[in-house]
């Protein structure tokens, strides 16, 4: 290699171990992000269920938890 394509070589790998570390990180932050939760109450569950905005819902002893369609995935729970 030429001098400057091993200082430009160089330079690439130099960003890509600063940056590195930082993968972790900004997934996480993604992950979070995406799995955003509401706690809504059950006649604003009722509803949406009644107008068809629920794609999936799981049913515990004391918690409901589900996936609206729209205004795309956000997650719920229901309180009473």
């Amino acid at each position: 290699m030429r001098p400057d394509n091993e200082a430009r070589h160089a330079s690439r790998w130099f960003w890509a171990w600063l940056l590195l570390p930082l993968a972790p990180v900004l997934a996480r932050s993604a992950w979070e992000e995406s799995r955003h939760v509401d706690i809504v109450a059950y006649s604003v569950f009722e509803a949406a269920l009644r107008d068809g905005r629920i794609s999936d819902v799981q049913v515990g002893d004391r918690l409901i938890t589900g996936t609206l369609r729209v205004p795309g995935p956000m997650a719920f729970d229901v309180s009473q």
